[in-house]
């Protein structure tokens, strides 16, 4: 029996944040000196721990300690590569203990899943049960409740269902349903005083647990359909036709590109290995 080590997957994860960082290098601009620093140190060592202790040090050292305040941009790049690092280590480590299982049941599949599927299901469980014991901790202002009622009924609806097929369909709905209160906290942003504040603190918060939520639920679900698609070009075979995050990533990819002539050297280091 022959089952793929994490390894052979590994190099999914180095693409993700490489083009992460393009992508965000090249929204926010060349001079944002945080972005330079920590887009060098990435494409130096594509060490995903070391990376993902700099990026906190580095926030640290260029934004805490020298502004009064800190730049919410670099905030918000720093929850959305925080959120990503933290799901490829779960990723990593719940796939290892996966195979792990499948081995010592000498098997090449459990309850009719592969050992990449098994690993995102457990993984889909530990992250949504984190989300609400995280949000149970926040205060959460009345006029976010109808989407957050929606987000809590998606995912309690993701345990009460024995079908994984179906599950993995809830936790694209999921998936929007995060990114909906991303949006709705913005217009409600945008909307109070003409202004680029939020009202609250709490809301602050909630903002700021939304970004780093709902990025990690979106990369659980993208680095699902990578190794798929890794899959389906070594055996030549067609195991989901539509991979609706990955399109939504060339697409974002291309039109970054085109705005972003200036740093083209930043793109091709995303090429490299």
């Amino acid at each position: 029996m022959s089952l793929k080590e994490w390894e052979y997957y590994s190099f999914i994860q180095k693409d993700l944040i490489s083009k992460e960082v393009y992508m965000l290098f090249s929204t926010f601009g060349e001079d944002n000196k945080y972005l330079q620093t920590i887009q060098k140190q990435w494409f130096e060592s594509k060490d995903i721990e070391e990376f993902r202790d700099q990026i906190e040090e580095k926030f640290e050292e260029i934004e805490v300690k020298v502004k009064p305040q800190v730049d919410r941009d670099n905030l918000s790049c720093l929850l959305r590569m925080m959120a990503i690092c933290d799901t490829f280590f779960e990723y990593e480590y719940l796939y290892e203990a996966s195979r792990e299982t499948f081995l010592n049941s000498n098997k090449e599949k459990i309850n009719s899943l592969n050992v990449y599927d098994y690993a995102f299901d457990d993984n889909l469980t530990f992250s949504l049960r984190s989300f609400i014991e995280d949000l149970e901790e926040i205060n959460l202002p009345k006029k976010y409740s109808t989407v957050i009622e929606d987000i809590k009924k998606s995912i309690s609806r993701v345990s009460e269902l024995g079908d994984y097929n179906l599950r993995v369909k809830e936790a694209y709905k999921i998936n929007d349903l995060m990114s909906d209160l991303l949006d709705v906290l913005e217009d409600f942003e945008d909307f109070e005083d003409n202004s680029t504040e939020f009202g609250t603190i709490d809301e602050v918060i909630l903002y700021n647990f939304a970004i780093y939520q709902s990025t990690k639920m979106h990369f659980l679900i993208l680095l699902r359909e990578y190794i798929i698609l890794e899959e389906e070009k070594s055996n030549n075979i067609i195991l989901q036709k539509s991979k609706p995050l990955i399109n939504e990533e060339e697409l974002r990819l291309s039109e970054t590109k085109v705005l972003s002539d200036k740093i083209n050297e930043i793109y091709y280091k995303t090429l490299k290995n």
